[in-house]
């Protein structure tokens, strides 16, 4: 019994990806809660519009609930997300992929 070196490699891009693609999501929904809870808004209904029509249409929902435009819902969520990755780094760690040599 050999050693596959390229499915081993494989295997770790696949865990890699999927690591990362996690923690970013997690990171978009701690920002859209953040913003959320700043303007009053309950989460829910735009957590189900990020999921089913994506983050672009959860931050029209907020900007027209909230009564404010676009671009200041964007820059509010911008600053959320980096609040939310800095959190998230302090509790899991950094998410960048370990290199191999």
């Amino acid at each position: 019994m050999a050693f596959d070196l390229r499915n081993a490699l494989l295997r770790k891009e696949e865990y890699e990806s999927a690591r990362l693609t996690a923690f970013e999501f997690a990171e978009t929904v701690r920002a859209l809660k953040a913003i959320a809870a700043d303007r009053a808004l309950h989460p829910r209904p735009l957590l189900d519009a990020m999921v089913e029509q994506g983050l672009a249409s959860a931050l029209t929902m907020i900007a027209r609930q909230a009564g404010q435009s676009a671009d200041a819902v964007e820059g509010a969520f911008l600053r959320a997300r980096a609040r939310a990755r800095a959190d998230l780094i302090a509790l899991h760690g950094d998410p960048s992929p370990v290199r191999l040599g």
